[in-house]
């Protein structure tokens, strides 16, 4: 198949080539570390066939891609390049590995110093870095390339592209289209892609709204929860000391009552402990959702 035809190939992949859909990015990289473990075995069918998989499930995914998965897609890609010699589509490919994860290293057991895979990689990494075009997107939506959120695509190198309903840094809602981009492909005309053309930004706020909503109400009684932990806390940490200084004052007349107290003492203060543990790791969460989610 013609490398530059494969988004086209996605997109109008009949049902039973899509039968895996929808799919996560956990199942994508599973995919690509079965790619390169038949590269290394030197089993072309096998690493066809979970290339053919892993791009398949690429169009089928249902959430934004990591950078580190997007390298690895890419780094597939230059393999399945190699295996083809098609020497643009590898040095495209893996130009597009090196500028998502720059810091990535070839493993020695898969490409061992001079092996054809080693120099093609050094190769695009001594390649110039791509300029970048706009990308005009519907309103409503997020655009990811390459696992990060923005607005410009990779002019001469390949990128995957994602598009996900949500706005601002919200987090993104369900995922409307995912494809692997290879210039001079274009993205698609968005109101061709249904998902995406039967996109309601009132629909879409309102349901944004009410997940913020939610997050909220679940911070605050991580945070009233907390309050009632610290405040727990420091009332057993006051009788833990006020037990303690009785027991200090002791003449130990009675040791059977000594015993009990430093045992009750003991039981209070570790209590307390607990109850501040509890107060720090509920307002944790709770900040967690309200500055970070």
């Amino acid at each position: 198949m013609n490398i530059r035809a494969l988004p086209l190939a996605l997109a109008l992949a009949p049902a039973a080539a899509r039968a895996a859909c929808p799919s996560t990015p956990e199942d994508l990289a599973g995919l690509l570390d079965e790619a390169v473990a038949a590269y290394a075995d030197l089993d072309r069918e096998a690493f066809g066939a979970a290339r053919d998989a892993a791009r398949s499930s690429l169009s089928c995914l249902d959430a934004p891609l990591a950078p580190p998965q997007a390298g690895a897609y890419h780094r597939m890609e230059g393999l399945s390049g190699l295996i083809s010699r098609d020497e643009r589509h590898t040095l495209e490919s893996f130009r597009a590995s090196v500028a998502v994860e720059p810091y990535w290293e070839m493993p020695e057991e898969l490409a061992p110093p001079g092996h054809p895979l080693r120099l093609a990689y050094e190769a695009a990494r001594m390649a110039a870095p791509s300029d970048t075009l706009d990308v005009t997107t519907p309103g409503c939506t997020m655009l990811y390339v390459d696992g990060v959120q923005t607005t410009v695509r990779p002019r001469d190198r390949p990128a995957i592209l994602q598009l996900a309903a949500g706005q601002g840094s919200d987090q993104p809602g369900s995922m409307l289209w995912s494809s692997y981009l290879v210039p001079p492909a274009e993205p698609p005309g968005w109101d061709t892609i249904p998902a995406i053309a039967s996109l309601s930004c009132t629909e879409l706020t309102a349901s944004l709204g009410a997940s913020s909503e939610a997050r909220d109400r679940a911070a605050r009684v991580l945070l009233l929860g907390a309050g009632g932990a610290a405040a727990l806390a420091g009332g057993l940490g006051s009788w833990a000391l006020i037990d303690r200084s009785r027991y200090n004052n002791m003449d130990f007349a009675d040791r059977q009552e000594g015993e009990a107290l430093r045992r009750r003492t003991n039981t209070v203060f570790f209590s307390a402990q607990a109850s501040a543990a509890a107060a720090l790791a509920l307002g944790g969460a709770g900040l967690t959702l309200q500055l970070v989610w």
